[in-house]
């Protein structure tokens, strides 16, 4: 499998991928699969040795690929970083994001891919010069277990642009190179109202089955939880408009239902960071849409309580809130 290569352009070519858990880990895959050159940047020397060692497993339909892919801890020097896939947990980007400072400029296009909103404004005040695009995603990933991933469901991911636009050519040939991925890739204009729409459905799955400790499903027709759930997406809807996006309080209370449903036996990531008593995404959800209605001067109380209670939650690991 390919490594990045020493010539310049090749290495302008070459995709960094920060982050290699369920998703980084597949699109770091499909990229190892087509030939495309890449790099998994680690947390330190000792995982890049062990994937090194190890290889990338990726099980999907066609079966089980054993990868070898190019690894280095992102502590070690390299050249400069050209295509950056960032697929990290909101909470830890900037912490894995700071080594590589010396290696990103006004030429390097970063892609952040994860959960909630806030961290794409965060980035660009630490690392002003590269160009940031925004993605979401429908994939169905898990991780088997170290460096083993399996691709469990189909889905589309969507770019489109961050604080600084990229010109149409450039677009065009960055959405081509992660193409190469063979993962169905679109290119959205209103990246905005679609991240804000998974993030009101976040808002309204997350935090409760974290707290219930329940499946996702179990949201999906009790009568308190569809109360829960159109409260805070009532909130949510408001606080969207306030932004200058369209946004039914209905409609978003239904795609929030159908989630719940659609992923009914699921273990929502937030609900497994409580259990595992990790540093949770909570203030990139519903916490990101509570300074967001300040901003603007609303109230969600709805929101502002489940946050609280997630904060207390994690604050005292094995007791309840």
């Amino acid at each position: 499998m390919p490594a990045p290569p020493d010539d310049a352009e090749a290495t302008a070519r070459t995709w960094y991928i920060l982050g290699a858990g369920a998703i980084g880990g597949l699109f770091a895959a499909r990229l190892a699969l087509a030939g495309q050159p890449l790099q998994v940047l680690t947390r330190d020397a000792a995982a890049a040795a062990a994937l090194d060692a190890q290889g990338l497993t990726l099980e999907d339909a066609t079966g089980t690929h054993h990868l070898h892919v190019a690894a280095a801890a992102v502590t070690a020097p390299g050249p400069l970083i050209r295509r950056l896939l960032i697929c990290t947990k909101a909470p830890q980007t900037l912490a894995a994001l700071a080594p590589l400072r010396a290696r990103l400029n006004a030429d390097s296009r970063i892609v952040l891919l994860q959960n909630g909103m806030g961290g794409a404004e965060r980035i660009h005040a630490a690392h002003p010069q590269p160009r940031l695009l925004l993605a979401t995603t429908t994939l169905g990933a898990y991780r088997r277990g170290p460096w083993q991933v399996v691709h469990a469901g189909l889905g589309e991911t969507a770019l489109g642009d961050g604080p600084l636009p990229l010109p149409a050519a450039e677009r065009e040939e960055l959405l081509a190179s992660l193409a190469r991925s063979g993962l169905p890739l679109c290119w959205d204009d209103d990246i905005r109202t679609r991240l804000w729409r998974k993030l009101a459905i976040n808002c309204a799955i997350n935090p409760a089955t974290a707290l219930l400790d329940c499946a996702n499903g179990a949201l999906a027709d009790d009568d308190d939880a569809r109360t829960l759930v159109a409260t805070v997406c009532a909130e949510a809807a408001a606080v969207m408009r306030a932004e200058g996006l369209r946004a039914d309080a209905g409609e978003l209370a239904s795609a929030a239902h159908a989630a719940a449903r659609a992923t009914a036996a699921n273990r929502s990531s937030m609900r497994a960071d409580v259990a595992a008593g990790r540093e949770t995404e909570i203030d990139y959800i519903n916490g990101y849409l509570l300074q967001r209605a300040a901003a603007h001067g609303l109230s969600v109380p709805g929101n502002a309580l489940l946050t609280a209670l997630i904060r207390l939650k994690t604050a005292r690991p094995g007791e309840s809130a």
